[in-house]
């Protein structure tokens, strides 16, 4: 008895000990590239956020928040701005750069998702080795250690959703006080604000999972059950509102109308082919998650070793939890997951904690065949994972935070500095590139804007009628050459019509036309 205690004891400080190391190198290697401008992967989400907390430290908070890249109206709101205010009132109360600041309160959120994760694997009953080594896993994964140091509402989200979990258990399982409803209300409704695509799988199973208990339940109590779907209901109806409110400023655009969440809704929930494809299931499930996160295919193994061979049925059904949680929000939003890699955000710690409380569980279910080497399997297995996702995360993910040698951001930043330098501080630009109708251009020169790819009728009418976008002369129209671009015939006839006493700059493929300052620097 004494010596069997003396190795669990051993392994908690062990895995205790592991979890704050490498939480030591989680904020070091995202700090280490604080002074880094928002360009490195999905540069085009991260600046749609950022520049909306631009905006708010300069013109103050609004409900109709401006995303000013698709002309008048500014305004076309997706999520509620929770983060964005944040990174606003906090740049502003320190003198901190925005872009910094925006880095760090997705970092601090991140690691504070641990707190939540971690009082609800207590109440699941999940003992303090397999806790921490789940958590470790979680903020080791490589889509953690790079996607926590960006401009992203993600972290936030993350947060707000795993908050609602853990009271989701409370009440479920513990002895929960009139609080705990309140407080599950309140993050479930601030995680639908956030981003709906982040939480709305957490509430799909532990709706599932609550009637299941309250059905199972020997002592069913109705005010109770009256008080969960109250709490759930409020939220949803918020949620709902902001939704059509949203969705009504956006239709004041002249291009938001194919923003809309009904214009939007194939695109967001991907199609019956999408959620069977070998796409989904190999690319994005398998060999964009699982082999980064759980050593190729080890952390699934344990998984499924664990789910046919652990006599505890309450450790069984929570691996099963966590395994679920994992996989429903790649069938709910099949096509988010697929188009970008960093919706994983959202549903990855739960993997995490899967494999964490599996490999614990298994390997302490055969501690009598390890014997004195079951503290020895369970530090080298853990060692293992962790300096895989280290390895993995150095070698195959941190490469896309090093921009400088990428050609596009080169020429990015040159044109928006150009941009920003040569023309008025409160003109509009046109941009037709590429890029489509990313917020790069907006953020980094600091210019409202109109920004669209540059082919198609579409483009070539945004200048011949520009006022139907704008509501002032734009100061610079910025055309980069690409294929299937606008005849440079009608680009250049049109400028000529248009924008005749307009100076041209070359910068690589790019013209750019643009009035010059009125006031010389």
């Amino acid at each position: 008895m004494l010596k069997n205690f003396k190795v669990t004891l051993n392994l908690n400080y062990f895995s205790i000990g592991l979890f704050i190391t490498y939480l030591i190198y989680f904020f070091y290697i995202n700090l280490k590239f604080f002074q880094l401008p928002i360009v490195e992967d999905h540069a085009f989400r991260q600046t749609q956020t950022a520049i909306t907390a631009y905006y708010f430290v300069k013109n103050g908070f609004s409900l109709a928040y401006e995303t000013p890249v698709l002309g008048q109206s500014w305004s076309i709101p997706f999520e509620f701005p929770i983060y964005q205010i944040l990174v606003a009132w906090i740049s502003q109360l320190t003198n901190l750069d925005l872009s910094k600041t925006g880095r760090f309160l997705n970092l601090f959120f991140t690691t504070l998702t641990c707190i939540p994760f971690y009082f609800s694997l207590k109440v699941l009953k999940i003992n303090t080795v397999a806790i921490f080594f789940s958590l470790t896993l979680f903020i080791s994964s490589p889509i953690y250690s790079f996607w926590a140091g960006t401009f992203m509402i993600e972290g936030a989200a993350l947060f707000f959703a795993t908050s609602f979990f853990y009271y989701c258990q409370v009440i479920t399982y513990a002895n929960p006080k009139n609080r705990d409803y309140v407080f599950l209300s309140f993050f479930l409704a601030a995680a639908l604000l956030q981003k709906v695509t982040t939480v709305l799988p957490v509430l799909i199973v532990m709706s599932i999972l609550y009637l299941l208990h309250f059905y199972n339940s020997p002592k069913k109590s109705i005010s109770s059950f009256i008080k969960v779907c109250l709490a759930i209901l409020f939220p949803l109806v918020i949620g709902y509102l902001w939704n059509e409110y949203s969705d009504t400023i956006k239709l004041q655009n002249a291009l938001g109308e194919g923003l809309t969440s009904k214009a939007m809704f194939s695109w967001v929930y991907g199609s019956l082919a999408d959620r069977i494809s070998s796409k989904l299931w190999l690319d994005v499930i398998y060999n964009r998650n699982i082999v980064q996160s759980s050593c190729y295919f080890i952390g699934l193994f344990f998984i499924f070793l664990s789910l046919f061979f652990l006599k505890d049925r309450c450790v069984k059904r929570t691996i099963f939890i966590f395994l679920s949680l994992f996989l429903v929000p790649f069938l709910v939003f099949s096509n988010l997951h697929i188009r970008h890699n960093y919706y994983q955000i959202s549903n990855s710690i739960y993997f995490s904690a899967a494999v964490g409380i599996s490999v614990v569980y298994l390997l302490d279910s055969y501690r009598q065949i390890f014997g004195y080497f079951y503290k020895l399997a369970v530090t080298i297995i853990f060692s293992i994972f962790i300096y895989y996702n280290y390895a993995f995360f150095v070698s195959g993910v941190l490469q896309n935070k090093i921009w400088a040698p990428n050609s596009d951001i080169k020429l990015t930043l040159q044109l928006t500095n150009f941009v920003k330098a040569n023309t008025p501080v409160d003109s509009v630009a046109i941009w037709l590139t590429k890029m489509g109708w990313s917020s790069e251009f907006a953020f980094f020169a600091e210019r409202k804007s109109l920004t669209w790819e540059n082919n198609g009728p579409l483009a070539l009418d945004m200048i011949t009628h520009w006022n139907k976008y704008l509501s002032k002369k734009p100061s610079a129209i910025i055309f980069c050459e690409s294929e299937n671009q606008i005849s440079n015939n009608e680009f250049y006839a049109s400028i000529k019509n248009h924008f005749s006493d307009y100076s041209l700059k070359k910068i690589g493929d790019c013209s750019i036309f643009y009035s010059p300052l009125s006031i010389s620097n």
